[in-house]
C-alpha cells in the first residue's frame, strides 16, 4: 500500500499532493451501551460490517467516522460477543478469550480496510450510552481531561502504522458552558484542543487534526443567532487554532435542520435561501479568513420531511459553493432517529 501523506493547507486537503475530498458516513454504536457497530447483532438481521462498508465503498464514500467512547478505550473494557453476533471470523478468533474494546476497534479498522474506506475516530462520549457533555471532559463522571488525553495517546499509538487511519475528532459537539477565545483553561475549547492535538501529533504526526467548533461563544461577532452543537466558529478567526505541526488542522463543524431541533431562522419567510446568511455567520466566513480548510463533521436529516429537505438540498449546493473539504453524513445506520440516509446523497 502506498503511503498515504493528508495535509490540510490553502484552505483545502491534499492527498500525496493532489486535492482531495472526503466523501463520508458516521457509523455509530460504539459509543452506545453496547460498545460495537449496530445492526451487527445477529437474530434476523444477517447484516455484517463488510455489507456496510461494501455499501458505502460502492457509493463512492471513501471515510468512515466511528463515534467512540472515552472510558471504554481507555480500560480497554470486555465486550459481549453476542452483541455482534454476525461478524463469525472475529468471534472464532475469540473463541477462547475475551472480547475487549479494543479489539472490536481493531476488527472493524481492518474490515473497513478492506474496502480502501478511511477512518476517522472521535472521541463521542465519556462513557459508554452515555450522554454527550457539554465539555471535552467531566470530573463528575470521573473523566478528567488527563483520561481524555490518555484516550487520545491510546488510539495513537495503537493505530500510528494503520494507513486507512487518518486522523482524530478531538471531541464530539463542545455546547453550553464550553467557551472559544475566553481564556478560561476550564471552559475554551480552542485551549484544550490545542493541548490534546499536540499531545497526539507528538506521537502520532501524520495524523489530521479535526476540530469543532462550540455552541456559544463571548466573542460572537455582532450576530445572535442560534448555533448547533459544534457549529460556531465566529470566534475563530481573532482566536485561531494553532498546532506544532503545521498543516494538520481541520475546522469541522455540524450542522443541522428542523428534523433534528427547531430554530427560528427556519420559520422565515425566504427560508431556505435565509440559510446562506446563518451559515456564512457561522463558520462559512472562515473561508475567506483563514487557510484551514472545512469538512462539515456532521449533517443530515429525513428525506420525508419536506421542510428538511429542502434545507438539505440547500445546505448541499451551499457546501458546494464555498469549496469545502469534506461532508460526514449523520448517519450510516437506519435506527439514526432523526436523521436517514437519502437516495440523494449517494450520488
Amino acid at each position: 500500500m502506498t503511503t498515504l501523506c493528508f495535509e490540510a493547507a490553502n484552505g483545502g486537503i491534499s492527498l500525496n499532493g493532489a486535492p482531495f475530498f472526503f466523501k463520508g458516513a458516521s457509523y455509530f454504536g460504539m459509543e452506545s451501551d453496547i460498545c460495537v457497530p449496530h445492526g451487527l447483532w445477529g437474530g434476523d438481521a444477517l447484516t455484517t460490517l463488510a455489507d456496510v462498508a461494501q455499501i458505502l465503498h460502492s457509493n463512492g464514500f471513501n471515510l468512515v467516522r466511528l463515534p467512540l467512547a472515552v472510558s471504554a478505550v481507555v480500560n480497554n473494557i470486555l465486550v459481549d460477543r453476542n452483541k455482534i453476533g454476525n461478524e463469525k471470523t472475529l468471534l472464532k478468533s475469540f473463541q477462547w478469550k475475551d472480547l475487549r474494546y479494543l479489539d472490536v476497534l481493531d476488527y472493524v479498522v481492518h474490515e473497513l480496510q478492506r474496502f480502501d474506506l478511511l477512518v476517522l475516530l472521535d472521541a463521542h462520549v465519556m462513557h459508554p450510552g452515555g450522554d454527550i457533555t457539554p465539555l471535552w471532559y467531566d470530573e463528575a463522571q470521573q473523566c478528567p481531561e488527563s483520561t481524555v488525553s490518555q484516550f487520545w495517546i491510546t488510539l495513537a499509538t495503537r493505530y500510528a502504522n494503520a494507513w486507512n487511519v487518518l486522523g482524530a475528532d478531538l471531541n464530539n459537539e463542545p455546547h453550553g458552558e464550553a467557551t472559544w477565545g475566553s481564556g478560561d483553561v476550564k471552559t475554551d475549547w480552542r485551549l484544550a484542543a490545542m493541548r490534546l492535538a499536540n499531545e497526539v501529533l507528538a506521537v502520532c504526526p501524520r495524523w489530521l487534526i479535526f476540530v469543532e467548533g462550540v455552541q456559544t461563544t463571548s466573542c460572537d461577532a455582532g450576530h445572535e443567532i442560534p448555533c448547533f452543537w459544534g457549529e460556531n466558529f465566529q470566534a475563530a478567526g481573532k482566536y485561531p487554532v494553532s498546532l506544532e505541526v503545521k498543516q494538520r488542522l481541520v475546522y469541522c463543524p455540524h450542522v443541522y435542520g428542523p428534523a433534528v431541533a427547531w430554530q427560528p431562522y427556519f420559520n422565515a419567510d425566504d427560508f431556505p435561501e435565509n440559510m446562506m446568511f446563518v451559515w456564512d455567520t457561522h463558520f462559512g466566513l472562515l473561508k475567506q479568513r483563514t487557510d484551514v480548510p472545512l469538512v462539515i463533521g456532521e449533517w443530515g436529516g429525513q428525506h420525508a420531511n419536506p421542510k428538511d429537505w429542502q434545507w438539505q438540498k440547500r445546505f448541499a449546493e451551499y457546501a458546494q459553493q464555498i469549496g469545502v473539504s469534506g461532508v460526514v453524513y449523520w448517519c450510516v445506520n437506519p435506527n439514526g432517529g432523526d436523521t436517514d440516509v437519502e437516495p440523494f446523497f449517494f450520488h
